[in-house]
Formats: structure tokens, sequence, C-alpha cells
């Protein structure tokens, strides 16, 4: 018996991200376990996320794919932060888009929601993916008008999102938030996590989701994404560090700059390079470090590039660079990018919260470089150890499977949603 799962999600390709790719490898793989996908997502003609176009030939064709335009309020952010509008975007986001600039899309999407569901009668569970939170506003009105069973899967955690916190929300505003978030939590009939912590936290602030069945998915990597990627690394210098993806909120890397500052200054044995490729900007990601001229010499920021290529990138470099900013709640945050960083095997130099989840995994399945990412120099010495780890390699690393990461393979991830789906069909 096959049962018919409707997706609600923000990011689906040709978006690209660890959002989109996560959503992507569930309509993959849930046919393989008898649940065909259908997915509301957000059209991407106005878009200002990244896309990665390469990621649309994974569509499945079983899956049914609906989609929404919408002004994406982004841009708007972008042009009045140029202007130095600081206190209108401000208000913008507190008090007009809120709580996220896609409530723009979560608002037109209803339309879309009917007509998937007019479409296909049968359908068995509706899955809204958040953030962006605002979506999670549709929960109510699902189980309303449809009655249809809902699963609420929560990527990062919402009124207690350490990001979210740094942006110092005000108390009526977060106050409208724990409200919203517990309305959608009330109309939902199970809940995917991100990690034990995550889990750990909003059962202690909402003791009624202990009854909930519920299920706790990380991310994951896809074999198939390395498959005919090489792992030859480059023997002569520089050693390359590579980090993928968009450094974002305003806790930036700036200790790790500050011990590449000194650590060149004081002289290196190994000449080396750090290469990002991600949405970034020189500006905010470098800050006062970006007139140094030792990190002049030796940071290097790239355009976005695709999932394949930032796997390939991966495989290239000698060192993977993960970086976790400390905070409340710091945690319990396990960043996409470290499960395909996990499979390629490279060193990791992780600059994350030494006892948070990211740290835990590294220490298992891999060899990683861990520093407090307050801690400038525990970060040199680390780096200074990586660096000499793998001048003493050969020109190859290994990149089969490593015994115990398998549990973090998609389709085996996919395998628990849709046992999940599966128990929820009458």
């Amino acid at each position: 018996m096959k049962n018919k799962l409707l997706i609600l999600s923000f990011y689906y390709p040709p978006l690209g991200g660890v959002a989109a790719i996560r959503i992507l490898k569930y309509t993959k793989y849930l046919p393989s376990f008898g649940v065909i996908p259908i997915v509301v997502s957000a059209h991407p003609f106005l878009s200002r996320y990244p896309r990665d176009e390469s990621l649309c030939k994974e569509i499945p064709p079983l899956a049914s794919i609906y989609r929404s335009m919408f002004c994406d309020a982004n841009w708007l952010y972008k042009l009045l932060y140029g202007l130095r509008f600081y206190a209108l975007v401000k208000y913008l986001r507190n008090g007009v888009l809120h709580p996220d600039p896609e409530i723009m899309w979560t608002m037109r999407i209803k339309p879309q929601i009917k007509k998937a569901i007019q479409e296909h009668p049968d359908i068995s569970a509706v899955l809204i993916s958040a953030g962006p939170f605002s979506l999670l506003s549709l929960a109510r009105h699902i189980k309303t008008v449809y009655g249809i069973p809902i699963v609420c899967e929560f990527r990062d955690e919402w009124t207690t999102n350490p990001h979210r916190r740094d942006e110092q929300i005000p108390k009526s505003v977060l106050a409208r938030e724990i409200y919203a978030e517990r309305e959608a939590l009330l109309s939902s009939s199970a809940i995917v996590y991100l990690s034990k912590i995550m889990q750990s936290n909003f059962e202690t602030r909402y003791p009624f989701l202990r009854s909930y069945p519920s299920a706790v998915i990380p991310n994951g990597y896809d074999d198939s994404d390395f498959d005919g990627l090489s792992s030859i690394r480059n023997v002569n210098s520089p050693k390359v560090i590579h980090y993928s993806g968009s450094l974002y909120g305003p806790r930036q890397p700036d200790k790790i700059w500050d011990a590449v500052n000194a650590m060149l200054e004081e002289g290196c044995k190994v000449d080396f390079r750090i290469d990002i490729h991600g949405n970034n900007s020189k500006n905010f990601v470098l800050g006062k470090f970006k007139t140094l001229a030792t990190i002049q010499e030796s940071v290097f920021l790239h355009p976005f590039v695709n999932h394949r290529r930032s796997i390939e990138l991966m495989l290239q470099s000698d060192i993977l660079l993960l970086f976790i900013a400390s905070g409340t709640n710091s945690e319990s945050v396990l960043t996409g990018k470290l499960f395909d960083y996990l499979r390629s095997a490279k060193p990791i130099l992780a600059v994350v919260p030494p006892r948070g989840l990211a740290a835990d995994l590294l220490r298992q399945y891999s060899t990683a470089f861990i520093a407090d990412p307050e801690d400038t120099l525990a970060i040199k010495q680390a780096l200074r150890d990586a660096l000499d780890y793998v001048s003493q390699l050969s020109t190859s690393i290994k990149t089969s499977s490593i015994q115990g990461l398998a549990k973090f393979d998609r389709k085996n991830l996919t395998a628990q949603l849709a046992e999940m789906i599966h128990k929820l069909t009458p």
C-alpha cells in the first residue's frame, strides 16, 4: 500500500542550499518506502536565494510539484541596508514581515495547497518543514479545513534559535512567536526534530509533546553525490583549507582570522590558503581583518557553487573548515555541511562549541582538530596541528564509507520519515 505525503517547504530545487537538499532527498527516496511525495514550494523566479539547477535532475518522476510566486522581501532589505535605513529594516522585521520575510510567500500558498489536495484527495499526511517559521501558521488551517494529520519538522529551533536571539527581538514580538509556535504544535499529530537536544528543548517547554509520535532525523549525506569524484590531494604548497557555505548572523569568525594572523606573523612552516565558497561579503565576513596583509594573502572568498561542485571542492582540499559560533543553545547546532564533511573522510578543523553535538560527532567519525570558537590560542594550535597532520599524509585519502556513518545516509534517514507516515495512516 502506498501513502501520499504533501510536503510544504519554501526550499526546493532549483533553490539551492542545505534545506532544499534535505527535502529533495526526501522526495528522491520516499517512493522506495511506499510514500509518494507531493511538494508545495516557492517559485524561484523572484527569489534572492541561490539556485542550483543541477539538483533538479534528482526530482523523481513520481513527485508532483506545485510552486507559488512571491515577492522576496530580502531584496527590499538589501536595498534599505544599502541606504542605511536600519531602523526601518528593524521595524519591518518585527512589526510587518513577522516572523520572517517568507511570510509574503506563506500568505499566498493556500490556493496551491487546495489544488494539491483536490488533485490528490488520498493524501495521508502533511509535512510542514520549518523554517521559515511563518509556514507553521498553516498548521491550524490545514487541520481545520482538511482534517489531514500534520507532521511539523523543525530543521532549526524557532523561539530559542540562537541566531534569532542575537537579533534582540522585542518581548512583545517574542511573545507572539511563542504563542504561534504553541498553536502549530497543538495542531500537529507528530514532530520531526533535527537532534536529541532539540527534542529535549521542545519537550521541556511543551510537556504535551512527550506523548506525540516523534522522530529525530538529522541532516545527512548521499553516497550518490560522491560517485565519480576523485579525492586526490595536492602534495605541494599551499595546503588548501576549504569552507563550504555562507557565514551569516552577527557572530562572525573573527577569532579564526585573529588566529590566522597571529600564526602567520609568528611564522608558519606550512604554506596554506583558506577558500570560502558561498554567498558571502568580504566586508561582512572578514570585517576589520580585511585590510591585514596576512589575511588578504591567505583568505579568499569565492561565489556560491552547486552541490556537486561543492562536494568536488571538499574532496580536492586538504582540510575542511567547520565553524559554529558559541552562544546560548549553540551546542544543539548541527550544520548540514557537517555530514558531507564526515563522508568526505577529510581532516576537519572544527571551530565549534567543544561540548556541542557537532564536536561529539566529529570525535566519533573523523580526524578532527577541535577548538573553542572563543579561544584564539586554541584555534591557532588546532590550525597548526591540522596543517602538520596533512603535511605527513600521502597523496590520496580513502573515501569509502566510514564504519557507523551509514545511519546518516539520506536513504536510511528517509526511511524513518516514511515509517512515521505509515503509522499515521488509518
